[in-house]
């Protein structure tokens, strides 16, 4: 949700400086301005919201490392560490009980299912995330860490799921 908020913000916001420059469309400006606003009324409700920003940080292709870019979010907003927290704390609330928290990590790119390549408004506003070398580390580091990568043209982050993280 996050992500295509701010995707239509910055739509709005290109074609509502061409509206102003083109004389004729004063009733479009308006419209779009006044789209504009309740965008941002509507984005300021979801970012006190904590699920929306935990469902985005759980789609494997926007983590962390979205909400990082500064010209996107403001850093003022601490949303990077906003929503680390909200991880570690979803993940101590439902992990099973077992003797350790930390996974032996083997490194299977291969395993990714190809989808075929989609350009949905929402995968043109995320990146795919570089990786990282780790031995052990618990399942949050783990997933933040970017080592099961998350191809761009993948639209089913279920399936990347269930592959990256198959018991």
């Amino acid at each position: 949700m996050l992500p295509l908020y701010k995707h239509t913000k910055q739509h709005i916001k290109s074609h509502l400086a061409q509206a102003w420059k083109d004389f004729g469309l004063h009733r479009l400006h308006d419209a779009l301005q006044n789209g504009l606003q309740k965008l941002e009324k509507h984005m300021e409700t979801t970012l006190k919201s904590d699920y929306p920003l935990l469902g985005a940080i759980l789609h494997p292709a926007l983590q962390l490392s979205y909400f990082k870019d500064t010209t996107l979010w403001p850093a003022v907003l601490g949303l990077p560490s906003r929503a680390r927290v909200l991880l570690e704390h979803l993940h101590l609330t439902y992990n099973v009980k077992t003797s350790s928290n930390t996974l032996s990590i083997h490194k299977n790119t291969s395993a990714l299912p190809a989808s075929p390549s989609k350009q949905s408004p929402f995968m043109a506003t995320i990146k795919t995330h570089g990786t990282s070398n780790c031995t052990t580390q618990s399942e949050v580091n783990v997933y933040l860490s970017g080592l099961y990568p998350y191809a761009e043209v993948d639209d089913n982050p279920l399936a990347w799921w269930k592959v990256s993280f198959s018991c």
